[in-house]
């Protein structure tokens, strides 16, 4: 053998063997597992009630792996053999709760994988939690057929309703799905609106329709509609009693289009990105197309979100690099109901009216209605940025309708008093002038004078400094620009 093919054998043997380590290397390390896990799974493997159940309510922060899954997985499939799942095998003492509370954990975790072969194990427990819906829901296509084949031959009601609401997590998140799988759900969802169902599931079937864009479909949905009773729709219901919701949900879904629909559902999702994506969606149509339901769902989104001290900004997940995005979230809610034409928005643009010119074009739109909630925001001690945009807004009210109603022009005084006095800013002072100097306008024009407002205005016009009237600026070189604007409401050049 002559050298040089040594040396190849050589070469090709050490770099098998190099081969051979990097394989073997990354096997093990793919297989680890920590010592946290091996206790996680011997408390599965426990012949112990307490302990399996305590091991299983920690697999909702355990990652997803094959180690955990080998072991979680023959335990829900030996329980699915089972009508009762966990019931039938829990202690006496063991409460029905605390047994459904153990499946659900086993359950749940399964969902958090992706694989193809988990599809038909959780569709049997489609109905055990939310968890499950959207692990299906995420998969599309892939689990589609599955999802609308329990929907169509489920016979237990919440297991249905779940099918169904599954599919509609699919269409609203937009995810692919073949002709045959939509064609597939329109039938299904048609099927479960005719004969003798569960109102629930009707409740369900609706709820899909609602957000189809499907000829068939809708014209299910204007059937249910105009029907006088459940027996002209084609429907007989085991539990007669909840009948009467049925067509007030079937009118409901035709109010809205199934874009408009699926923006109101998504903004009432838990899930946080989707509620994001729909206010981005919400935002860039016209306000003119925007649906009465639609905006309410804003509506209903700011007054949750308002009860926060960061305006919702620790419901962003963690998952989010770009923290600003909260912000971004409930401005572009904020910006959807300045253009709102429901009283309701009222006091939620007076709490972001420091937000920009959308806002307070929005507040002056209400005129008299908008005008004592303003009011009493400054009353109530509003902050500079806040209290300026207020009277901003009640100057713009006044250009709108300067015949105000005689309740509003009283409040619009009281605000002005207020911000003429005590320590201010000067923009604050500057924007009570302006209202005074409107408010007056309106006065002479009518031949009338407020007596205490120009004594207050002159006084500040004539002053030598503010604490001579009781007005502490917290810029007081401004002062100058503070009387030329008190000089400017008296009409003295």
């Amino acid at each position: 053998m002559s050298a040089n093919t040594r040396r190849f054998r050589f070469g090709w043997t050490l770099a098998l063997a190099v081969l051979a380590t990097v394989v073997t290397s990354q096997g093990t390390t793919a297989q680890t597992v920590t010592p946290a896990t091996k206790a996680l799974i011997s408390g599965l493997k426990s012949g112990n009630w307490a302990k399996r159940t305590a091991a299983a309510a920690n697999l909702q922060r355990e990652p997803y792996s094959e180690a955990v899954v080998a072991v979680v997985l023959p335990q829900v499939e030996k329980l699915q053999r089972k009508p009762e799942r966990a019931l039938a095998e829990k202690p006496k003492k063991v409460s029905a709760e605390d047994a459904s509370a153990y499946y659900h954990d086993l359950v749940s975790y399964l969902a958090k994988g992706g694989e193809a072969s988990m599809i038909p194990v959780l569709i049997k427990d489609l109905n055990v939690g939310r968890e499950v819906v959207e692990s299906l829901a995420r998969r599309g296509e892939t689990a589609a057929p599955a999802v609308i084949a329990a929907a169509r031959a489920s016979t237990d009601s919440t297991h249905t309703s779940a099918a169904l609401h599954t599919l509609r997590l699919m269409i609203e998140r937009r995810v692919m799905l073949s002709q045959p799988s939509r064609s597939g759900m329109t039938e299904v969802v048609i099927e479960r609106l005719r004969g003798k169902q569960a109102s629930l599931v009707v409740m369900d079937a609706i709820a899909v329709a609602a957000v189809m864009d499907d000829p068939r479909a809708r014209k299910r949905l204007g059937e249910i509609a105009g029907a006088q009773s459940s027996g002209d729709a084609g429907l007989t219901f085991s539990d007669p009693d909840n009948a009467l919701r049925i067509r007030p949900a079937a009118e409901a879904a035709l109010a809205v289009t199934p874009e408009q629909q699926i923006a109101i559902n998504s903004l009432r999702s838990p899930d946080w990105l989707r509620r994001y994506d729909a206010s981005r969606v919400v935002l860039n149509m016209a306000a003119k197309d925007r649906s009465t339901e639609l905006n309410a769902a804003v509506i209903q989104e700011l007054q949750r979100l308002q009860k926060s001290p960061s305006l919702g900004a620790e419901l962003v997940p963690a998952s989010v690099q770009d923290r600003s995005m909260g912000l971004t979230y409930y401005r572009n809610l904020i910006d959807v109901a300045s253009d709102a034409p429901a009283p309701a928005v009222i006091p939620i643009l007076v709490k972001a009216v420091s937000m920009g010119e959308p806002v307070v074009r929005g507040l002056a739109r209400f005129e008299d209605a908008a005008v004592s909630p303003l009011v009493e925001a400054i009353r109530q001690g509003a902050g500079p940025e806040d209290a300026q945009s207020s009277l901003t807004s009640l100057r713009r009210i006044l250009d709108r309708k300067p015949d105000v109603a005689p309740s509003s022009r009283t409040g619009m005084l009281d605000a002005t008093f207020q911000c003429l006095k005590g320590k201010q800013t000067s923009s604050v002072v500057l924007r009570a002038l302006d209202l005074a100097r409107g408010l007056r306008a309106g006065e002479v024009a009518q031949g009338l004078t407020d007596t205490a407002l120009e004594v207050r205005l002159t006084a500040i016009a004539h002053a030598a400094s503010g604490q001579d009237v009781d007005l502490v600026l917290t810029d007081p070189e401004h002062f100058a620009r503070v009387q030329a604007a008190a000089k400017l409401a008296l009409g003295i050049k």
